[in-house]
């Protein structure tokens, strides 16, 4: 019975320095955890994980969802800043894009995973898309785009001997400037 009251007294005690040991660390963050414990996870394995900065605030989510995954950073003000991504098999895309801090798309770039094409794009502060480039199976192009997103400048040049064309567009859409070269393959 002695023995039996002794392991219980040792038991209540280990509990509560475990229990003060938990509270330090949650208390004091990971700093107080590596200076009583150097050792450093190598992996850790997680289908998402949401990175806070010492205010709380989602700094940066990493996560999956199928096939898709995905990288997301915020600013202090927990807006979406720069996203990194997978679409996944069925539309088999990698993209990387900006926000500013409006949470509009300035800049994004992708790249189809069958290699068959990529692509990005500049938008103006509205949101509007200005500068478009991309290449792929039927050639290479860009395109300038006014305050509208309407194409006043296109360049493009197919593929192998495909030839090319330089197009100015008015305001209203219409032809203004064509110069093209397309070539035969023999």
């Amino acid at each position: 019975m002695q023995g039996m009251k002794a392991l219980v007294i040792v038991a209540v005690v280990a509990g509560a320095f475990a229990g003060g040991a938990v509270v330090q660390w949650a208390m004091g963050g990971c700093a107080s955890v590596r200076a009583a414990q150097p050792a450093v996870a190598e992996t850790i394995c997680a289908r998402s994980v949401t990175i806070v900065d010492e205010a709380g605030r989602e700094r940066m989510f990493i996560g999956m969802d199928g096939e898709k995954v995905g990288l997301l950073i915020r600013d202090p003000e927990e807006r979406d800043r720069v996203a990194l991504g997978y679409t996944g098999p069925e539309a088999g895309y990698w993209a990387l894009g900006f926000m500013d801090a409006s949470g509009q798309p300035r800049f994004g770039c992708g790249a189809r995973d069958d290699g068959e094409a990529s692509g990005g794009h500049v938008s103006d502060g509205s949101g509007v898309l200005r500068i478009s480039f991309g290449e792929g199976p039927t050639g290479t192009g860009i395109a300038l785009r006014n305050d509208a997103g309407q194409e006043r400048l296109g360049i493009g040049i197919g593929p192998g001997a495909g030839g090319g064309d330089f197009v100015m567009n008015d305001a209203e859409g219409n032809t203004i400037w064509r110069a093209s070269q397309h070539i035969q393959a023999e």
